[in-house]
């Protein structure tokens, strides 16, 4: 049985909403532990949001572009914001290793049949052939089962 699209909606709302909190914050004013830890969140984020999103959705060139574009907002908002943050080129290109890890992620999950994380979600993109045969009882081209 497929999750209702709700569902399926649901992990890259969680993910976005916890990517806004942490990235539109005020800034602690503390270093950071190690140079370069915050590019390490950045991949993260993005990476989670890439995943979660690859779930819902079986756009990912669509979706990566999406993602990046939101990256790029970010930084925009964070350099323009009263929030003790600033804008990095970086930050955006931390964001952009991000999606395409996330993306490289998602993608084997679909490949290599961990079925049971993509069933948090829509079958992922390698996997449609297999719900076009499991929803319309016939495989492509017509023939029935």
């Amino acid at each position: 049985m497929e999750p209702t699209p709700t569902r399926r909606v649901w992990p890259f709302a969680v993910a976005f909403a916890v990517s806004l909190v942490l990235l539109l914050s005020p800034g602690s004013g503390s270093p950071p532990p190690f140079a370069g830890a915050d590019k390490i969140v950045h991949v993260a984020i993005f990476a989670g949001l890439a995943v979660a999103g690859l779930l819902a959705w079986r756009a990912p060139a669509r979706l990566a572009a999406a993602l990046v574009a939101y990256g790029a907002a970010i930084e925009v908002a964070q350099g323009a914001l009263p929030i003790a943050r600033s804008a990095d080129p970086l930050d955006l290109l931390a964001d952009a290793a991000g999606v395409a890890l996330g993306m490289a992620l998602g993608l084997a999950i679909a490949r290599f049949g961990l079925r049971r994380l993509a069933r948090l979600g829509t079958p992922l993109v390698a996997d449609r052939e297999h719900s076009v045969r499991h929803d319309h009882g016939c495989i492509p081209g017509g023939r029935a089962r």
